[in-house]
């Protein structure tokens, strides 16, 4: 976090535009590993708290074999994780920004008679 805010006063201080488009690819970069640190250890999360249900339930009795969850329903929980912490501007406009992504694919997999 502090290389993130040395970074930006540097930005704030150069006159260079090549410096402040390399100092700026830094900064972007930085934000985005900790962002994916981030997504890692929420996945990492649910597992651990997936599993330490089931072993619960097999102690009690209630199941005899544990059920693993998927990867597909791993990646489903974060994201509704993610979205539950998210403001309901910022989850509208990722929604909304989804949305588009799923339209433009669905169009450039029609044929381009049956395009609008």
């Amino acid at each position: 976090a502090e290389e993130i805010l040395d970074l930006k006063a540097q930005i704030k201080k150069a006159k260079d535009p090549d410096l402040v488009a390399e100092l700026k690819h830094r900064v972007m970069a930085f934000e985005n590993r900790i962002r994916a640190v981030e997504a890692r250890q929420r996945t990492r999360d649910i597992e651990t708290q997936h599993k330490q249900k089931e072993k619960e339930l097999i102690r009690t009795g209630q199941k005899a074999k544990p059920y693993y969850l998927k990867p597909s329903e791993i990646k489903k929980l974060a994201e509704t994780e993610r979205l539950e912490s998210m403001g309901k501007k910022a989850r509208d406009k990722s929604m909304k920004r989804k949305q588009k992504r799923e339209k433009s694919k669905e169009s450039s997999q029609m044929p381009r008679v049956r395009r609008e």
